[in-house]
């Protein structure tokens, strides 16, 4: 009898030290984690293209919010990108993405 209890208190603890750490996998991301949608942007011009390309990212909190205050900065190799924050909609960044004076080839920021 003695052996079951012990068993018992045993098993009881494990359930509650497994709940504890199932609770911590399933609690919510903090607010602070910023989302970038799309995650990645993909783009491609003609030979000789002029024509700048423009693409927008929405930033938003894991939980859907207003993300906190941000900064982007470009590689200091990638004249071909202009980055700017749209000041009507602080949760979104515009890209313009210029082909023109670039040779052929593949470019990545």
């Amino acid at each position: 009898m003695r052996t079951d209890r012990g068993r018992l208190a045993f098993l009881a603890g494990l359930a509650l030290v497994i709940g504890c750490r199932v609770a911590a996998l399933l609690d919510a991301p903090p607010n602070k984690v910023i989302d970038v949608t799309p995650a990645r942007v993909v783009d491609s011009a003609l030979a000789g293209s002029g024509a700048t390309r423009a693409a927008a990212l929405v930033l938003s909190t894991a939980r859907g919010g207003t993300p906190p205050p941000w900064t982007a900065h470009r590689a200091a190799n990638a004249p071909w990108l202009a980055i700017a924050a749209d000041t009507a909609t602080l949760d979104t960044l515009r890209m313009a993405l210029d082909p023109s004076r670039l040779p052929p080839g593949v470019y990545r920021d």
